[in-house]
């Protein structure tokens, strides 16, 4: 199966286990907030520190204390570390009020079972019509909201991973439609989950199978009005027709999968089996400085090889939108890029919750072309 319940009760999954966990509450005056923090165990000697907050009731944001994973023992200081500083701010376990959470939420945890499931990253590509005219290629909509796995038991307790394997709710209406014991990916807007893809059917693991036997599967299952199966397009004709209705109608991109291929966890250096391609550039940034009476911040991102940050420009902040803060991860929507000069045109899309300093790198930024 994709995920195992180990001995001690936990539950196993491919790419980690979560090897020590604590839900924390803090109730005073008009704060009522949770935190919850894991260490988790990622199965090559290696760990890592991640977290969810927010005020209760809420969707939560997620993060991680350890940018890159660490060895055991640096882990359990930093594990250790955090929930120090937490309890020492008046948070404390509260396991009834974590019930009462998630009936007033409405949304839906599993309790006592908590996995690490890493998804299958893409690579861009700036040919699309090469992968539109690969017979050994099929294609779907790339959709323009947050990554996220969901584990379902089929008994109405699911579970949701960010990208970053990162534990985070699931609403109430998503978990109800969706009846079977599997586990999905896909992408989550306020209202509907899109699922593009399947890595497990009723204990059996299909993460071997190729992409086409996968969706074959995806394809056979029925679910409630908050779950939406993304198309397919298969022939030559079928990905010409989805990628021209696509960029007439402003869509964020497309996503080339090869037929053949398994689901891999993870994004490989570069190329691989998934590929995406995208109508207009985006890149997550590093909010740098605030202009001082204007609603702009400063952008910047790190340097692949130096680990230096580099300054791209400043962005306008729409007026529905609250300024970032200096540190802050961004999504930001640009026209092109210069070497050596900021990013043209940009748009401010939002903050970026699932993401961590790993994701804001130049390796992004895709250049104009008589640049390159």
């Amino acid at each position: 199966d994709n995920c195992k319940v180990a001995e001690d009760g936990m539950m196993m999954a491919n790419g980690g286990t979560i090897k020590e966990s604590i839900d924390l509450f803090f109730q005073e005056g008009g704060s009522d907030k949770e935190y919850h923090i894991q260490l988790v165990d990622l199965q090559d000697g290696t760990y890592v520190v991640n977290f969810q907050y927010g005020r209760r009731g809420s969707s939560l944001q997620s993060g991680t204390k350890t940018t890159t994973p660490v060895p055991l023992a640096q882990a359990e200081k930093i594990y250790a570390s955090l929930k120090r500083e937490k309890m020492n701010k008046g948070y404390e376990p509260d396991f009834n009020a974590m019930h009462v959470f998630n009936a007033a939420a409405q949304q839906v945890q599993p309790a006592s079972k908590q996995v690490y499931i890493l998804p299958q990253l893409l690579n861009p590509v700036e040919d699309a019509e090469m992968y539109i005219n690969d017979d050994s290629f099929l294609a779907q909509e790339k959709k323009d909201y947050e990554r996220r796995i969901i584990i379902s038991d089929g008994k109405g307790n699911v579970m949701g991973l960010n990208k970053k394997g990162q534990q985070v709710p699931v609403p109430k209406n998503i978990a109800k439609s969706i009846t079977y014991e599997c586990t999905l990916d896909g992408e989550i807007s306020e209202e509907k989950y899109y699922v593009f893809d399947i890595l497990s059917f009723e204990g059996k693991d299909l993460k071997s199978y190729s992409a086409t036997q996968r969706l074959e599967y995806l394809s056979a299952m029925e679910f409630g009005n908050s779950v939406e199966v993304i198309e397919t397009a298969y022939t030559t004709g079928q990905k010409r027709d989805m990628f021209e209705t696509l960029k007439a109608e402003r869509r964020e991109g497309i996503v080339f999968k090869k037929k053949a291929a398994p689901y891999t966890p993870g994004r490989p250096n570069s190329g691989g089996n998934q590929l995406k391609f995208k109508f207009y550039k985006t890149a997550t940034f590093i909010v740098a400085n605030e202009t001082k009476d204007k609603r702009s911040v400063g952008l910047e991102l790190i340097d692949d090889n130096t680990g230096q940050k580099i300054f791209m420009g400043k962005v306008t902040i729409p007026p529905n939108y609250d300024v970032p803060a200096i540190g802050d991860l961004v999504e930001v929507r640009y026209l092109y890029a210069y070497r050596g000069g900021a990013v043209y045109q940009p748009t401010y899309l939002g903050k970026r919750n699932d993401s961590d300093l790993t994701d804001a790198t130049m390796k992004q930024i895709i250049y104009k072309a008589d640049e390159e």
